[in-house]
């Protein structure tokens, strides 16, 4: 029996989360942010990192594995399709997914081949087509590339089974659980502990990341010519709900702002990542990042479920009038504010407050000598990121800023946009 087949499972449905209504009708690393501390202590509570990019968060021990085989050698190359490309794939009348035909007025499940276990047992995850009775775009939608980040999964099935079929145009194609080892052991990574989220488009030889990669991409990606891939903030972190992509690329600025989140991040996507080897390739991608791993949260998961409806509505896939999910900013810049000594953080933030350069946030305190740091904002900003864990060490990435926003329309230099993230795990 495969592994995955809780698309149909019942569970799910009865997760007690709402469905939606009315069915019928960029970005680089810039330094880290420099604290200053008004009580004149030796130790400050932040400090400058001079290389953000050669220290990651992460305090695991690094993959031996990777020196001899990094990301660079396991990507394809991307054949960029054209407007003409695009068209053709929008107007298929045969389709076929993973060797399953899907004949337009029908939707039918396909698997994926992820690998095979020690007793050489297939590991395969699941797959659903929706093909219209008219011809239109194919939109593709994938979560669980991170294992652990399980909201997105319940956004896929949603809108999978919230779909007519009769009366869409176009193809809707659903990969809820990319990473099915990362899934069931509740994990970011794969067994190898490689990202699989670097790996992208991948190849048939070479790391298990990159074979997994390469199985999704050969079999599903390269039939559409659109793409929505769902995350949330990395363990012990949670996300303002945001869109992430380059949106220098119309196409995919179309998509951001039919989508109608809070909050776009104008960023083009770290090499390797599903979205920036498909927009690479022409196929028009953003990334819906909300919350945080291993919970189904009630409002990200409606949220994300209403700014696909709301996408699918701008291609011209389904009729009705879009959701208003409020104001958009789109930001350029963004800061992480980082502990600059261990202990136990008291932050005075939630997400999507605004703070002041200079503002008191928390403190940082000694649970044995009972010792208090202050900790200062050093910039204005909008809080759109946080670390859950109240244990912070030296270094630590705490408080996400949007420090630089603008709205949607306005123009942008391309040179002037500087987003910091952690370095180890972005997205």
């Amino acid at each position: 029996m495969p592994l995955l087949r809780y698309l149909a499972a019942p569970a799910l449905l009865a997760i007690g989360l709402s469905a939606w209504a009315q069915e019928s009708d960029p970005v680089q690393q810039t330094d880290p942010v420099q604290q200053t501390d008004p009580v004149q202590e030796t130790d400050p509570v932040q400090q400058t990192d001079p290389d953000p990019v050669s220290e990651p968060d992460s305090v695991s021990d690094p993959d031996p594995d990777m020196a001899s085989d990094p990301v660079a050698e396991e990507l394809s190359d991307i054949e960029l399709l054209s407007e003409d490309d695009i068209a053709k794939l929008a107007g298929e009348r045969v389709l076929q997914f993973a060797g399953v035909t899907v004949p337009p007025g029908t939707r039918t499940h396909f698997q994926l081949r992820s690998s095979e276990d020690f007793l050489t047992g297939e590991i395969t995850t699941w797959g659903e087509v929706l093909h219209g009775a008219e011809p239109g775009p194919v939109l593709c939608l994938t979560a669980g590339i991170h294992g652990d980040e399980l909201n997105g999964i319940e956004i896929v099935r949603r809108v999978l089974e919230n779909t007519d079929v009769k009366r869409l145009r176009g193809v809707l194609v659903g990969v809820p659980i990319v990473n099915a080892f990362g899934f069931v052991n509740q994990s970011r990574y794969l067994p190898d502990r490689r990202d699989l989220n670097r790996y992208f488009p991948g190849r048939v030889t070479g790391s298990m990341a990159s074979r997994i990669a390469w199985e999704l991409w050969s079999n599903v990606i390269v039939h559409c010519t659109h793409l929505i891939d769902l995350h949330t903030g990395s363990q012990n972190r949670t996300n303002l709900p945001q869109i992430r992509g380059d949106i220098n690329v119309e196409a995919v600025k179309d998509m951001a702002r039919a989508f109608d989140a809070p909050l776009v991040i104008h960023n083009p996507g770290v090499g390797g990542t599903l979205r920036s080897a498909a927009t690479r390739r022409g196929i028009p991608a953003i990334l819906y990042e909300a919350g945080e791993t291993l919970r189904f949260q009630a409002d990200e998961i409606e949220r994300g479920a209403l700014g696909i409806r709301n996408v699918m509505g701008a291609l011209g896939m389904r009729r009705g009038r879009a959701a208003n999910l409020g104001a958009q900013q789109v930001y350029t810049r963004t800061r992480w504010l980082r502990a600059d000594r261990g202990g136990i953080l008291h932050l005075k933030l939630k997400l999507g407050d605004t703070v002041k350069a200079g503002e008191r946030i928390g403190e940082i305190s000694d649970p044995l000598r009972r010792t208090r740091a202050e900790f200062f904002s050093s910039h204005e900003g909008w809080v759109i990121g946080l670390s859950l864990l109240p244990m912070v060490t030296p270094g630590m990435a705490v408080v996400h800023l949007g420090v630089s926003g603008r709205m949607f329309d306005a123009t942008q230099d391309p040179a002037d946009i500087e987003e910091e993230m952690d370095p180890d795990r972005p997205e």
